[in-house]
This record gives structure tokens, sequence and C-alpha cells, in this order.
């Protein structure tokens, strides 16, 4: 009998489920965008730059059907890559758990379907999940309900994450959440008074996010009255179980002596703590300072080292820095068209200082075919950055061209 009543319930809910169609609420856009920035370019198998759409959806756990290369979640939509081909993708499907499959027919509102290189966007909603599926949640498990507070979260689904959360609130993790949730008002009115009360109860049952989110409030006065010494301690806690931001934050501290007197060598301590746990940020720092020599003896070679490290996951002035190491042949042997390939990678980011690098390369013809024009192109970039030396190098060229 039991196993039947199971089974019964199980039907009804899926049966619910996959009443529910997900609503288009904007059409695939026919307006496009040419794609820049060089993390948002890939290829299919053949080397072909794939189409990529911007699916606008609160709702964690979709996935899509179709030439697929790679889905990305960002809060409240998905960046879905697609391999274009010649001919450009005609249909895909959107899966969603709680709906029916919807297949997008490109061709409607763009005839010639998704084309190499280009940006799109479609915007779609799903109902509201019904009653009955709200009552199962009762029926989850304290690490069931966690699971799925924090995929209400992620997709922006507020109110729905603050009234699981609540619910398993002697939880370290779920009272950290809560904390966030008061600190910035999601789900609930904002209140800091309560944000602090949550997140201590979580930092002192030794959650990690939590110790570090204290710091955080402590030392920049966030809803509390600034107090450095009490958000090191916060930060301190943390990084001791090796929570990279607490680490690289630290690093920060000592390094420009923030609520004290400047300390190099726990600045070095902190920055190399979370550059050794791949944290690109501290990775690019600890360049810099070998680099410059900045509290640290010089290094080039490892200065290069660490360079590499960052600019491999994309960090845009890590990139840069690595392109100048290129171009002087410091720590490397010097090549011009290896410092042309960083600086690009930096400047298609929007970084100014990489951007007005390349323009140089482009203007002397270092690494690369002269070119005034694509030399103007990247100054005017970093100019209306507001980048000094970008704005008087593009009024000398364009009085003397």
């Amino acid at each position: 009998m039991r196993c039947f009543l199971f089974i019964a319930f199980f039907v009804f809910l899926c049966k619910i489920c996959f009443a529910q169609e997900l609503e288009v609420v904007e059409p695939l856009h026919s307006t496009i965008f040419e794609i820049v920035g060089a993390q948002d370019k890939k290829y299919d198998a053949n080397g072909v730059p794939c189409a990529v759409v911007k699916v606008q959806l609160p709702v964690a756990g979709v996935t899509f059907e179709g030439p697929v290369i790679e889905s990305q979640y960002h809060i409240n939509e998905y960046w879905v890559w697609f391999s274009s081909g010649t001919n450009g993708t005609k249909k895909f499907r959107i899966k969603c758990p709680g709906a029916q499959m919807l297949e997008v027919d490109v061709t409607k509102t763009i005839p010639e379907g998704l084309q190499p290189n280009l940006k799109y966007a479609i915007k779609l909603n799903l109902p509201q999940v019904p009653l009955a599926m709200q009552e199962a949640d009762e029926q989850l498990s304290p690490a069931e309900m966690f699971k799925k507070a924090e995929m209400e979260y992620n997709a922006g689904n507020y109110e729905k994450a603050f009234a699981l959360f609540s619910k398993i609130s002697d939880d370290a993790e779920a009272r950290n959440y809560l904390g966030i949730m008061y600190a910035n008002g999601n789900g609930v009115a904002q209140d800091s008074a309560k944000a602090l009360m949550w997140l201590k109860k979580s930092a002192n049952q030794g959650n990690a996010n939590a110790q570090f989110n204290l710091g955080y409030m402590y030392v920049n006065g966030s809803g509390v009255e600034q107090d450095y010494k009490e958000g090191v301690k916060w930060y301190r806690k943390s990084a001791d179980q090796g929570f990279v931001e607490a680490q690289f934050n630290l690093g920060v501290i000592y390094a420009y002596g923030i609520g004290g007197e400047p300390d190099a060598i726990k600045a070095v301590s902190w920055f190399r703590k979370a550059a050794e746990q791949g944290y690109a940020p501290a990775q690019c720092i600890l360049g810099i300072m070998y680099e410059e020599g900045e509290s640290i003896e010089e290094d080039y070679e490892e200065a290069v080292k660490w360079y590499r490290k960052a600019a491999d996951q994309g960090h845009a002035m890590a990139q840069c820095h690595l392109g100048i190491m290129y171009e002087a042949g410091d720590g490397v042997e010097k090549d011009y068209a290896e410092a042309v390939k960083w600086y690009l990678k930096s400047a298609e980011q929007g970084y100014a200082d990489g951007q007005y690098c390349l323009a140089n390369m482009y203007e002397y013809g270092y690494g690369v075919a002269e070119n005034y024009a694509e030399a103007l192109k990247w100054y005017r970039k970093a100019a209306a950055q507001g980048f000094t030396d970008a704005q008087e190098k593009l009024k000398e060229l364009e009085e003397s061209y």
C-alpha cells in the first residue's frame, strides 16, 4: 500500500509539473550584436565561431538541446553558445524543471537563423509553481531543502529562497544566507541588525563564508560601525580555513596599512596563500610585486610565472602585464607577436591599459603590421575610459593624420 500511494503521489506531481508551459515574454530579438569580448567567443569542432543566445529565465536547472556547444548560468539568465555552421542554427529546445519542453523556431524572427559571432536574446517566464508542488517542500530532508533553497537563490527567486532557508535556520550555511539576504534586502526587508545577528550565529559555528562576510561588514562599515580590528579578526578566522577571498583581502589590508601600519611581510604571505589556491587577482598582484621588487626581491621570471597563471584564467590586468613582459623581454625572451596576443586578450575585455598598449603596437608596427586605423580605434577605446596617455596620443595622431 505504501508503495502504491508513493507511486500515485509521484504521478500526480509529474502531471502538475509537466502541465505548465514556458511563456515567451519577448521573442528572440532580431536586433543583433557583434561578439567582442574574448571570453564570449567560442568555436565549434570545425573552428567556426558560435552564435550566443542570452536566455532570460529566472529558473535554475534549465538545459538546452540542439547544436549546443556550451551553456552558462548567470543570475536570471543563461548564455548558450550554438554551432551556427554555414547556414545558421534554425531551431533549438529548452527543457525547464516543471514545464513542457519549448522548441524555439529561430526563423520566425530571424529568417537567416543564428549567425556566427553574433549575440541574440530571448526572454521567457515560468508560471507560478502550483501549491501541491510547494507543499512537497515539506517532505524534503534538510540537505535537500538547502540545495533547493540555494537553487532558488541563484535563480533570483529570493522570497522562495528566504522561506526555505528559514525552515533550516539551525544550519550554519543557511544562517549565512539569511544574513546576506537581510543585509541586501533580498526576499525580505533590509535589516542590518538581523543581518549581523544571523552572520554572527553562522560565524560562531565556524562557517568561513559568514566569517568573511562579517569581516567585510566591519572593515567597510557596512550596516555596522566601522571597526578594522574586528574586521581583521573575522577575516583571519575565515582565511585560516582557506577561504581565498579572505586571504586576498587580508593581503590588501596589510599591503596598504588599512586601519593600521602596512606590513609587507604579512601582505606577501596572504597574497601568496590566495595565489597558490589559484585566485587570479592574487596571482596578478604577486606578479606585480615580483616585477617591481615591491616588498619582495625583484624577480622577473617569477613575475611572469604568476602573470601567466592569472592571464590563463582570463584576468585582464595580468594579460596586459604579461604582454608588457614579452614586449620588454623581462623574464622571457622578447617577443612582440606574443605581446600583441596578450594585449589583444586584455583589450577585448575592455581593460584600458591593454587597449593603449595594443594601439601602441599597431601604431609602430611591433609584432603586427603597422595600421594607423587600428591604432586609432584602440586609442579611442582607452581614451573613452579616461586613460590620459591614450587621450594625449589620440589628439596627437588625429592632428597628424
